[in-house]
């Protein structure tokens, strides 16, 4: 009886989900429109280089390649055998529009369309392409890496390098539940508006299937995709320019990229500090609406994951629904994303004391300038004030302190928030920044 309620109450919720959509979906509400302006960019002299009629953006999808003609359709739900590499064009704007006018609806937050127009594939990455495949078997087994692969990798690090700038930074986005392939790419070519020019942003496309009620299926999927996501960072390490590698996940996408991360640290058990993070090349490492057990988090930073990068930043909100759902589902313990009023007093004493692993707490800004859809999930890139904060640490001279980036730390909790006058502080801030960037280039 207990047993035939609970699955009633399961279905229940799924029910919920398909009428109001999925709780952890990866894209704004309009996904063809860019996501709203971040206060940093709004009204203000900071460039926005990327700002262009045609936008390029680097993927890599463990998807299983189609046969269709169309970019949008070119990779199904289901799993490929191997990582695939390549670059998506995406348009930006309406014909006729200018970088000009593009720039100037950015800063005014009127939201251009961006379109998904054509992609290359480079080729597979050889170290994921299975032993049932003979080239796979005779990579492992002689160490002949397979010639197509060899030249699809050296093709995919030219081009990255082409693009790099001064600070070598790379960022990788690994997306959440229920989103496509040209959802992925699409709010990764958003992103890269926003960034300073010579940050390369790669999209790593799971398949995540379009269809919320599998969402416990998806779950798998994520274990299978991690080792493909693992070895697209060693490449990136390895075998291009990159000098930082900074990695985003979103919703689901944060059990990707916790695990990547672990098993790279627990591959390098003899190196720590900054031996470690200069053989491995991490940055910073943000979590947003991190759909991740927070028991099972604190589990694998014991192993040393904390110390694989030289910032972790967990975005964490009380209104995400999306995460209270996803916990009463898998019946698991608080989800990482809602973790801000489950910490211990000594997880907030470490906090208190500056440790390199941060906690913000969005609510407010969620309060004050809304995004995250009916779920209040989606908000790091719907609420401007939080995707500002992530542009801001995603910037090429490094991620600045919560303080220089205008929030305020909660001494009580040790939890950074978002104050009343954030608006003023993040122009402020972009101000400073503007600066500073002039005098070094002066230089």
């Amino acid at each position: 009886m207990v047993t035939s309620r609970l699955a009633s109450s399961r279905w229940i919720a799924f029910a919920v989900v398909t009428m109001l959509g999925p709780p952890l979906v990866a894209m704004p509400a309009c996904a063809h429109r860019v996501m709203k302006t971040p206060m940093i960019a709004r009204g203000s002299e900071r460039p926005l280089p990327n700002a262009r009629p045609s936008v390029e953006v680097f993927y890599a999808t463990d998807r299983m390649r189609t046969r269709s003609k169309s970019p949008k359709s070119a990779y199904a739900a289901s799993r490929g055998q191997s990582l695939r590499l390549g670059v998506a064009r995406l348009t930006l704007g309406q014909s006729g529009d200018t970088p000009e006018s593009l720039v100037d609806d950015l800063r005014s937050n009127r939201c251009p369309k961006l379109a998904m127009s054509d992609i290359s594939e480079f080729g597979e990455l050889g170290s994921t392409i299975p032993i049932t495949d003979p080239r796979g078997f005779a990579a492992l087994t002689s160490g002949t890496p397979d010639p197509d692969a060899a030249e699809a990798e050296r093709a995919f690090a030219e081009r990255i390098n082409a693009k790099l700038g001064p600070s070598g930074r790379v960022i990788v986005y690994v997306p959440g539940f229920n989103t496509s392939f040209s959802d992925a790419v699409l709010l990764v070519g958003e992103l890269g508006l926003f960034l300073e020019e010579g940050v390369v942003p790669v999209a790593f496309s799971w398949p995540a299937r379009d269809n919320p009620l599998a969402y416990s299926k998806q779950l798998t999927s994520a274990d299978v995709s991690r080792r493909a996501l693992r070895e697209l960072l060693t490449f990136l390490a390895k075998r291009t320019d990159a000098e930082r590698i900074d990695l985003m996940s979103y919703s689901a996408g944060a059990v990707l990229v916790t695990d990547a991360v672990h098993q790279l640290r627990l591959m390098h058990r003899d190196l720590h500090g900054e031996a470690l993070r200069n053989e491995l090349k991490l940055g910073t490492i943000i979590y947003a609406g991190a759909d991740e057990d927070l028991d099972r988090f604190r589990s694998l930073y014991l192993d040393g994951f904390g110390d694989a990068a030289e910032n972790i930043t967990l975005y964490s909100s009380s209104w995400d629904l999306g995460l209270l759902l996803s916990r009463f589902i898998v019946r698991g313990s608080p989800r990482l994303g809602r973790a801000v009023h489950g910490l211990s007093e000594f997880e907030r004493e470490v906090l208190r004391e500056g440790a390199r692993t941060r906690f913000i707490d969005v609510t407010y800004a969620q309060s004050r300038a809304g995004g995250g859809g009916f779920w209040s999930h989606g908000y790091w890139f719907g609420n401007p004030w939080v995707s500002s904060d992530v542009v801001w640490q995603l910037r090429p001279g490094g991620a600045p302190s919560p303080g220089e980036r205008g929030l305020v730390l909660d001494e009580e909790n040790g939890v950074w928030r978002f104050p009343r006058d954030y608006p003023e502080r993040a122009a402020q801030t972009a101000s400073h920044s503007r600066d500073a960037d002039q005098r070094r280039r002066m230089r």
